[in-house]
């Protein structure tokens, strides 16, 4: 009886099953439902999206490369949403404060987030991009100048770095790995690679040194950096091939100025404990912020990138409050805080130099914000390719280089045995110990 009657437990098994169907429909009929209002309501620009370069704008904009991919997809994102405005701006400007070796001069590649030449669909002509470079230190005035002109048509030979060089010694030490000779140099200590590219290059430093006084003389002059700042009143012509460089012998502040200052002649590959030769040298300030104000407008598209070594804190708060950041787009930079005691290039401290609070602000103002090494590489691809010594090799040419010569020396002896290799290895790291391990 407890049983029930024949065919009673079957009846419930069909019973139990059709309802588990049931339920399973209208699960994936919910499920449908959800992912047709998510499809519908996309957007691609989104936080968190995944981008890639071919989402919208397949186009002569290129990311950096060797990005981490959040830093890329942020990039990416920020373009994805900026570019109708780049695209029908009547001008495209990007100012890079901070040029250092040129090594930036064609970042707009990466950052900019429209190509020279590009153009709305159905446009006949667009605007060539104009790119304003600053840069205040003497002994890089001559070969930025030779660079410009080389980039806008006026001298055919490619200028030749006159000493290796880079934005920082870890930089120098990427780009020219094969003319400093000093790859099997260990990572640990970093004076070590200093003081080894420092006495391999010390020839090319002594006749560097000879020069560079009388051409930053000659090219740092009020007349020719006034003559600079005005290429900027007139606006190329449209549908020009080629972009139009500019060199700016100076660096940029919110009050113009000059001022005499101890310098070492080529500080990057100096160990700076060292006591090394000193020279006075004049640099001359200009007045960024309002030059950027009486310059463009509001309509166009103007990339700032800035990397001066704290003077964004006198720059952007100037556009901020006098209303020239209403005139800037998007800014790259590198923040130099939260520091209090940075100093701008005239030795004013800034007041509330706080990089996540000048961020904040920025956002408020519409400004779109990348960083360096996290959105872009410090440096354009064609820096690397035209200025370095090409790109690193593979840890197995690396092991086929310095195995040998890592197993057989310890760190004193390799640095002596140095200066009788012959120059011209491929640069890498050498493998920390854990690595080894493994």
């Amino acid at each position: 009886l407890a049983q029930g009657p024949p065919g009673h437990g079957a009846m419930s098994e069909k019973g139990v099953g059709a309802r588990f169907g049931a339920a399973v429909l209208a699960c994936a009929c919910g499920l449908v439902a959800i992912l047709f209002f998510i499809c519908s309501s996309w957007n691609p620009a989104a936080p968190g999206r995944r981008l890639s370069a071919g989402d919208d704008f397949r186009t002569r904009f290129k990311p950096s490369t060797g990005l981490p991919a959040a830093g890329q997809n942020e990039l990416l994102r920020v373009c994805h949403s900026m570019r109708p405005r780049a695209l029908s701006a009547p001008r495209r400007v990007y100012i890079d404060l901070g040029a250092n070796w040129a090594n930036t001069l064609r970042l707009w590649q990466h950052v900019g987030c429209v190509g020279n030449g590009e153009g709305a669909p159905g446009e006949a002509s667009v605007p060539p991009w104009e790119v304003y470079a600053f840069e205040l230190w003497p002994s890089m005035l001559k070969f930025n100048a030779d660079v410009v002109d080389w980039l806008n048509g006026k001298r055919i030979d490619k200028p030749v770095m006159p000493v290796p060089e880079g934005g920082s010694s870890l930089q120098t030490w990427k780009l020219f790995h094969r003319r400093t000779g000093c790859t099997c140099v260990p990572q640990r200590p970093k004076t070590a690679r200093i003081r080894c590219m420092q006495r391999n290059a010390s020839q090319q430093v002594q006749k560097f040194m000879a020069s560079f006084d009388t051409d930053a003389k000659r090219i740092a002059t009020p007349h020719v950096i006034q003559a600079a700042l005005a290429e900027a009143r007139e606006p190329p012509p449209r549908g020009s091939s080629r972009p139009r460089y500019t060199f700016i012998p100076a660096g940029g502040s919110n009050q113009a100025g000059v001022f005499d200052k101890q310098v070492h002649v080529v500080g990057l590959i100096r160990n700076r404990t060292e006591k090394v030769p000193l020279v006075s040298m004049q640099m001359h300030i200009v007045d960024v912020v309002e030059w950027i104000k009486q310059s463009f407008s509001p309509e166009d598209w103007v990339v700032l990138k800035m990397d001066i070594e704290g003077a964004e804190f006198s720059v952007l708060p100037g556009l901020i409050g006098g209303g020239g950041i209403r005139n800037v787009d998007l800014v790259a930079w590198e923040c130099h805080g939260p520091i209090a005691r940075a100093r701008g290039p005239m030795g004013d401290t800034a007041a509330g130099n706080n990089c996540i609070m000048l961020t904040r602000q920025l956002k408020q103002a519409g400004v779109e914000v990348l960083v360096e090494y996290k959105n872009y590489i410090g440096y354009d691809d064609n820096y690397i390719d035209e200025f370095g010594d090409g790109p690193a090799p593979t840890p197995e040419e690396l092991a086929r280089e310095c195995d040998g010569f890592r197993a057989s020396q310890n760190q004193q002896q390799a640095l002596l045995q140095l200066s009788r290799r012959p120059r011209g290895f491929p640069f890498q790291t050498l493998p920390t110990s854990r690595q080894r391990r493994s």
